[in-house]
């Protein structure tokens, strides 16, 4: 629906180039639009675990229907309510090979790795509400869950404008 309803969608695709890697601690910097964290989190998928999707070679896809359901005029200037629901998915093409694990503890290896070559989709969704002032000054309040526990409970996100 012109102006009030539209269909927003990303997708992304982060690898390295030739046959070598980067280190394992430089991983969770390589993506993201802000360069500062790996796949999961308010900028790459909502309701998974900060950093907790990493691989060598990673696609990423972000889809949101959205909605401005509320006009008005406030302070002289123009405002909207809008509502969004979201479902992100994060997948690893090319896992993380670990090397010089034998000193951590069986439990914790458990715990903190996954050694399933073919880990499978990381999805979440969820839904979140915006303001909007003079259609470029946003801010955002996103709810996103996680369909595996694994990759963490949920997460709350306030933040300003839209993620894509």
């Amino acid at each position: 629906i012109p102006e009030d309803l539209s269909f927003a969608y990303r997708l992304w695709y982060d690898g390295t180039l030739g046959n070598s890697r980067a280190p394992y601690y430089v991983q969770p910097f390589r993506t993201a639009s802000n360069y500062y964290e790996g796949l999961g989190g308010a900028t790459t998928l909502r309701g998974i675990l900060m950093n907790r999707v990493v691989g060598d070679d990673e696609l990423l896809g972000n889809f949101e229907l959205r909605w401005k359901f509320y006009r008005f005029r406030w302070i002289g200037q123009n405002f909207y309510l809008g509502l969004i629901t979201f479902l992100d998915a994060g997948y690893i093409i090319d896992p993380i090979e670990f090397e010089n694990i034998d000193n951590i503890p069986l439990e914790d290896q458990a715990a903190f790795f996954n050694f399933d070559e073919n880990d499978g989709v990381h999805l979440s969704a969820g839904a979140g509400l915006k303001l909007v002032m003079n259609e470029n000054f946003v801010i955002t309040c996103d709810y996103g869950k996680a369909f595996n526990k694994q990759d963490g409970d949920g997460g709350l996100y306030i933040v300003l404008n839209y993620m894509f």
